[in-house]
Formats: structure tokens, C-alpha cells, sequence
């Protein structure tokens, strides 16, 4: 920018000519300093939601806001994961951070609102109820506690490759052979793919659901017969 044009901008106090030039302003970086001088929220929440997407405007806007839950839903829902980044690295309160965490479908969103969480408490929270199941993966990581990750790896409903994934890394066979056998028994009764039906069968141990699948398939159940 010429130095001209960062001396005007500079100049001016008036609110609303800063506002009418960071939406309409020649230049992203004239519309970038005028952002930086304004100070009401309501206009930088405006210009932070605004579908620019990777413009540096609305990351200019995310800075400047304070509002701790505004930012959480701005992380949430972006559609430009810098300004999702920007977002997180300005809230400090973890059970703002655990929410982000939770409920993000983006898995870059989620590491890094995890990257900020210190509470073991908070990180078991989302490992165990993340809607992303490569986030929840990375909060079991990030506890770093043997026996936390059993009981994650134990109890966790539903998520069995989540669980499968932490079983793994514990390096326990025990528990890694019981969590196949919940996901084979799941397979077959419930998967429409034939494939993978004949293949979870294959692999059933327990004769009370070989006979369950038996019984549901009825006319597609010879193979099934033959394993009882």
C-alpha cells in the first residue's frame, strides 16, 4: 500500500467511514487497516461472517473480537479455516475449546482447538463424544493415561473403529479381539454390503449372534448354518 493511502487511512477516527472502508475500500489491504481500527463488535462480527473466502478481511475482523461465544460459533461454522484458526487462538475458556472440539465436523478445526486444552477431565470429555471420531482419536493421544485409554477403549459407545484404534495402540490383543467381534457381530446382522456380511461371519466367534444373523437372514443364512 502506498504510504499515502496508510497515512489517510490512518487519519480517520470516524467509525462509520472506517466501517464504509473496510466493506467497500479499494484494496484488501486498505480495507484490512480499516478493519484493524474498528472497534465495534456488531461490524466485526458482520465482516468476520462475511463469505470471503481465504480473503484476509474477515481474519483482520476475527482478531479484534472479543466475545468469547461469538468466536466459538465463528470456529464452528467458517467456511475458511484460517479464520477458524484465528478464532480459536483467542479463546483461553477450555469449556469453549471442549465445545469447538466436540461439535466441528473438520478434523484441522478440532486438533486445533485440542492443541489449546490442558484438562485431562476436558480431553476425556471430547475423546469420548466428539462428533469427529479422528478427533476424538487425537484427545485419547493426547491424555497420554494407560488406564484412561482402557476405559475409553472399553466403554465408549458406538465409534467401534474409534475404539478398535485406541485397542491398537495399547497394544492389547485381548481387547483388540473383543472390539472386532462387537464390530464382525454388527456387520453381519446390519451391513447391506453381501461382501462384508460373508466376510464378518467368517470371522464370528459367538454362536448366540451367528444364530441371531441366521435367524434374520432367513433365506440367506446356508453359510451362516454352516459356521453354527
Amino acid at each position: 500500500m502506498p504510504d499515502t493511502r496508510k497515512l489517510a487511512v490512518n487519519g480517520i477516527n470516524d467509525e462509520s467511514v472506517l466501517v464504509y472502508m473496510a466493506k467497500n475500500g479499494n484494496g484488501t489491504r486498505v480495507r484490512c487497516l480499516s478493519v484493524s481500527k474498528i472497534t465495534n463488535q456488531k461490524v466485526l462480527i458482520d465482516i468476520a461472517k462475511n463469505k470471503e473466502k481465504y480473503s484476509i478481511v474477515p481474519q483482520e475482523a476475527v482478531k479484534n473480537i472479543s466475545d468469547k461465544f461469538v468466536l466459538r460459533d465463528i470456529a464452528k461454522k467458517s467456511w475458511d479455516e484460517n479464520v477458524c484458526g484465528i478464532a480459536i487462538r483467542n479463546i483461553s475458556d477450555e469449556s469453549v475449546l471442549c465445545d469447538i472440539a466436540k461439535n466441528t465436523g473438520n478434523f484441522l478445526v478440532g486438533v486445533e482447538a485440542l492443541e489449546k486444552i490442558t484438562d485431562s477431565d476436558v480431553l476425556y470429555d471430547i475423546a469420548k463424544n466428539a462428533e469427529s471420531a479422528s478427533v476424538c482419536l487425537k484427545a485419547a493421544e493426547m491424555i497420554n493415561n494407560k488406564s484412561v485409554m482402557y476405559d475409553i477403549a472399553k466403554n465408549t459407545k458406538n465409534k467401534l473403529d474409534f475404539r478398535l484404534s485406541v485397542a491398537k495402540k495399547l497394544s492389547d490383543d485381548a481387547i483388540v479381539q473383543n472390539i472386532e467381534q462387537e464390530k464382525f457381530a454388527k456387520d453381519a446382522k446390519y451391513s447391506d454390503n453381501t461382501s462384508l456380511r460373508h466376510y464378518s461371519v467368517t470371522n464370528l466367534t459367538d454362536q448366540k449372534v451367528l444364530a441371531f444373523v441366521a435367524k434374520i437372514q432367513m433365506k440367506k443364512s446356508k453359510f451362516v448354518l454352516s459356521r453354527l
